[in-house]
């Protein structure tokens, strides 16, 4: 099922926006929703993604073979988790180790196991 959406484009963006599409051999609206898509998951995988120096992440593993019991601020988390409620949880998130030396070239850290899409200096 599919929903529909209207959005109201200035007409100098709607013609780079059609030029592109027909570059890339789609249509307008198959490729504002490839377009919107590719980015939803842009924004959402930097969301849901926790990106550590090496030392941070050595402290992050070393701090995982360390029993102790839970705060009671984590268990009253926990538990409102599990009853369903979300307010003030936040998603699961991954966590990867970065070197200092992936960075784009706008300074943002480049996380592991993605293909920059701005140049990326290293060293």
């Amino acid at each position: 099922m599919r929903t529909e959406c209207i959005f109201r484009l200035a007409p100098e963006i709607k013609a780079r926006v059609a030029r592109a599409a027909s570059i890339t051999g789609q249509g307008l609206t198959d490729f504002a929703i490839s377009a919107l898509s590719d980015r939803a998951d842009e924004i959402l995988e930097r969301h849901d993604t926790v990106l550590l120096d090496a030392e941070a992440y050595g402290f992050f593993l070393e701090s995982l073979g360390h029993r102790s019991k839970p705060s009671q601020t984590s268990r009253a988390v926990a538990a409102r988790y599990r009853r369903g409620q979300r307010k003030g949880v936040r998603s699961p998130l991954l966590i990867e180790p970065i070197s200092k030396s992936q960075r784009y070239s706008n300074g943002e850290w480049l996380p592991c196991g993605t293909r920059p899409k701005l140049p990326v200096i290293l060293g």
